[in-house]
């Protein structure tokens, strides 16, 4: 009679086999080459999102000002892409004149200081000659997060003063006579701009006469910060804006005489 396989010849007990672990000096090893590879790894990421970050503004910007350029050749018309300036609070001299819907209005823009703009037609179709309805063509749009137009574009100066600054240096020429913050609000307010006339053209300040020299836009990465009393309310103070890093800048370059525009540089720390 044959006999039954027991257990123990079923599955026979194997001696155990002992691994060697890591030692403590190994460890050490693998710890501190991850440490040099994050640290080598970590600010070219941190160097791409900025990089990302400054494309995406610049595509943005590129793209309205080819929609502005557009529109003033197809409407036949002045074409004002402006920007909110960092004193808007201060240079509204009677904010009372307003009403309570724009007042909320301006007071929901005061965040978007710098980073925000907007495109306005001079004339609306059915305009009568020598009467002009400015209409906004657009809302005020934001650039990315964390993106700003530069400070120094800013700076209001006297038409003798501003046509005799290099354009690199030049700043962004107040326009009169548009309204704010909608198109059926006042028209005393100064805002900022670039404007392209019925040839798609960079204008004079004076709308009329194209300009022999380009216009520049800078781009800026960093933050501005709305001052604020205790309730949460704005003040009439200048905002505080801070570049990250400093100088970091990318400019773009509409050409004078066909309008259309490029970005020059990006610069990365």
């Amino acid at each position: 009679m044959k006999a039954q396989p027991t257990i123990a010849t079923q599955y026979p007990i194997r001696p155990a086999v002992f691994r060697a672990g890591f030692t403590l000096l190994e460890l050490l090893v693998v710890v501190g080459i991850i440490g040099i590879l994050a640290s080598i790894t970590i600010p070219s990421l941190k160097g791409l999102g900025r990089a990302n970050k400054t494309a995406a503004a610049s595509r943005q910007i590129l793209d309205d000002l080819a929609v502005a350029r557009l529109r003033a050749i197809s409407e036949r018309t002045t074409i004002y892409m402006v920007f909110l300036p960092p004193n808007l609070f201060n240079s509204i001299d009677n904010l009372q004149l307003y009403s309570n819907q724009e007042r909320t209005q301006i007071n929901r823009l005061l965040s978007g200081q710098l980073t925000s703009y907007a495109l306005i037609a001079k004339r609306s179709v059915g305009d009568q000659p020598g009467r002009e309805t400015p209409r906004y063509l657009t809302e005020w749009r934001p650039l990315p997060d964390g993106m700003l137009v530069a400070t120094n574009k800013f700076i209001a100066l006297s038409k003798s003063v501003w046509s005799t600054l290099a354009a690199t240096n030049r700043p962004f020429f107040y326009f009169s006579g548009l309204p704010f913050p909608n198109g059926e609000s006042r028209t005393d307010f100064l805002l900022p701009g670039i404007a392209f006339n019925s040839h798609g053209q960079i204008l004079q300040p004076a709308g009329t006469v194209a300009l022999d020299r380009d216009e520049f836009l800078m781009l800026s990465e960093g933050s501005v910060f709305v001052p604020r009393d205790a309730a949460g309310k704005p003040i009439r103070a200048s905002v505080d804006v801070v570049e990250t890093p400093s100088g970091n800048r990318e400019m773009v370059r509409v050409n004078w005489l066909t309008g259309r525009a490029e970005v020059l540089k990006a610069e990365l720390p």
